[in-house]
């Protein structure tokens, strides 16, 4: 009897290790698939079919790329809902999921309802109220949608940046601009974002310019966008978000400045790149110290230029002679990075070089870059003057 007993007990220990076992695998197998559901929904699928986020995962995907292509979500999408639903009866995401597939279909009034069910399942689910967001630009309803992007702001942070391109398609409609404005203002990361996409589209300038209010140099959006736009050549509406922020201040960058005099976040001062191949320091009133360490081409300086096209004349003094061959100085065109200029730093004292800007480059950086020589060895040099100037 202990023998048949023993037996039992044997059976129900090794039993009870495969149950856990099993759960543990299982337990694994959940744990796997949620963190990989929506970056890699196919593979998850592979592993465990029908698990619901993933499901959800594949039909979010398709319903975006329907709404790039500009047509509603194929029924199939549907099905695949349908089918994730099934998994899991009492979950917020077939209601949400289902409720986007309305929304690019443009069915807003089902749209609504579904939004407001998965909120009551869980009021929340972020997607649910990010969805329920987008639905309220689209109806008009731009108070509500802000309020629910500020609250997910608020609770997750990095929200704004998603929710930008659904306004700036609200604010493409007459009079949308002056709505939004003084929403946005309660709203700095929106208004960042929101202002940022503006920038791409070079047709949505006159909306970029009437968000744009005095003060804004400062602001998180300003720089970013300036650099987008002269980067592509557009200078000029470079010129009128600069009369815009900062009405009492000229934009600069029609000649060369003497480091460490300009304001603050000025776009046109000079930099000093940080690198492990050299350093420039400026001093107070005095030179640029230069240390080059001649392991590698390093840019030391830099600055941008809006130089108006015709012949130049580029000339610098450094407190010693420097060897030929340490610096060089290059001038490029900032659309497409094209050289336009190189010449060796320290060899223009007394005969100036004469380089020319074209029409087709409006916006051009100066930068001193420190040259590779045949042994790599540190080289300590102060630029005392450098000078760009019209040729007559």
């Amino acid at each position: 009897m202990r023998h048949s007993g023993q037996g039992r007990g044997d059976w129900w220990r090794w039993g009870g290790a495969a149950l856990i076992l099993l759960l543990a695998l299982h337990a694994g197998r959940v744990a796997l698939a949620r963190s990989q559901a929506v970056e890699r929904p196919q593979a998850v699928l592979a592993l465990w079919p029908g698990y619901p986020d993933a499901l959800f995962s594949v039909a979010l995907a398709r319903i975006g790329a329907a709404a790039r292509q500009g047509r509603a979500p194929a029924p199939a999408v549907t099905a695949l809902v349908e089918r994730a639903a099934e998994q899991a009866p009492l979950a917020p995401e077939p209601l949400w999921v289902a409720a986007a597939a309305r929304m690019e279909a443009g069915d807003y009034r089902a749209a609504q309802r579904l939004l407001e069910a998965a909120i009551r399942l869980d009021p929340r689910a972020p997607a649910a109220r990010f969805l329920h967001a987008d639905l309220a630009v689209r109806q008009g309803r731009v108070e509500v949608a802000l309020g629910e992007i500020a609250a997910l702001e608020r609770r997750l942070g990095g929200v704004s940046a998603g929710f930008a391109p659904a306004l700036v398609t609200f604010l493409r409609q007459p009079g949308a601009a002056q709505q939004v404005a003084p929403a946005l203002a309660n709203n700095p990361p929106l208004r960042d974002a929101v202002l940022k996409s503006l920038a791409i589209d070079p047709a949505d300038f006159p909306r970029l310019l009437a968000l744009a209010r005095p003060g804004d140099e400062q602001a998180g959006w300003y720089a970013p966008v300036v650099m987008h736009k002269l980067a592509q050549g557009r200078v000029e509406e470079v010129r009128q978000l600069q009369r815009r922020v900062a009405p009492n201040r000229p934009l600069g960058g029609e000649k060369l400045s003497f480091w460490g005099t300009e304001p603050a976040g000025d776009l046109f001062a000079w930099r000093f790149p940080q690198s492990r191949g050299g350093l420039a320091e400026p001093t107070a009133g005095g030179p640029l110290r230069l240390i080059h360490y001649g392991r590698e081409e390093t840019v030391l300086a830099e600055q941008l230029l809006l130089l108006p096209p015709g012949p130049y004349r580029l000339a610098d003094r450094f407190a010693a002679p420097v060897a030929a061959g340490t610096f060089e100085w290059r001038l490029r065109c900032l659309a497409g990075d094209r050289l336009v200029a190189a010449q060796p730093a320290g060899a223009t004292a007394g005969s100036a070089a004469l380089l020319t800007v074209t029409p087709d480059c409006p916006v051009q950086k100066l930068s001193l870059v420190g040259l590779v020589g045949e042994v790599a060895q540190t080289v300590r040099a102060d630029l005392a003057v450098v000078s760009l100037k019209r040729a007559r």
